[in-house]
């Protein structure tokens, strides 16, 4: 058994397979002769796919987050990371009795690169979501050096400094939803995190759950709205 999740988001349906391709950048070079040669390059990005199930009805095998069992809500949520153009994680946590199983937690940054919409008449009311995702690879800063500059302006009263507000996290709680719920934008959830990481991720040490997993009775630090 494993769950399959995007960012923090649990599908309601495990996919039946996850088909990974492993991309390389090899070329052919033909010479005049009429011959070809190969030009070997470093593996490229991988790719993944995989069909997931959104139902619009209650299964036995489905496994709903917080009630969130509405199609328009993952259609959404994929939408959101489409128009967003941000880097996300694709996050696969496997359950197997067998201790000797491999990969038994996989944690990739991905993009997703397009999703297909299906509806047939033999799924009833329920819909298809055919999801192909790119692994991602941001690229890198250069980093500048640049003269201290000494400011004459006086120092900023503390008194001044704006007062974050916090959240105490409550069973059912997870960052989308304290985002929406105090910041008017669930989109808004990474900023929850980085403000908090350090305590979340301490929290989440070694036992091998999803690195957004937050636990009831935390307090966190919110951002300001915007």
């Amino acid at each position: 058994m494993y769950d399959v999740y995007l960012d923090t988001q649990r599908l309601p349906v495990t996919p039946q397979s996850i088909i990974v391709k492993i991309n390389n950048q090899n070329s052919k070079i033909s010479l005049l002769s009429g011959s070809q040669i190969n030009v070997l390059q470093k593996p490229g990005l991988s790719s993944i796919s995989f069909s997931a199930l959104i139902p619009r009805r209650e299964y036995p095998f489905s496994l709903y987050t917080d009630g969130f069992n509405d199609v328009s809500f993952y259609i959404d949520m994929l939408e959101n990371f489409k128009e967003s153009a941000e880097p996300f994680w694709l996050t696969i946590s496997r359950d197997s009795e067998n201790e000797d199983v491999e990969f038994s937690h996989t944690d990739v940054e991905v993009v997703l690169e397009d999703y297909v919409i299906r509806e047939e008449a033999s799924n009833g009311t329920d819909v298809m979501v055919d999801i192909n995702l790119s692994e991602y690879a941001g690229g890198g800063t250069k980093k500048i050096k640049r003269e201290k500059v000494v400011s004459k302006k006086k120092k900023r009263s503390t008194q001044d400094k704006p007062v974050l507000e916090t959240y105490t996290v409550v069973p059912g709680d997870y960052l989308w939803l304290i985002a929406e719920r105090t910041l008017g934008d669930g989109r808004r959830y990474p900023e929850i995190y980085q403000l908090n990481k350090e305590r979340i991720d301490e929290r989440n040490k070694g036992t091998g759950l999803h690195h957004y997993t937050i636990y009831a009775g935390q307090v966190f630090v919110l951002p300001m709205k915007n």
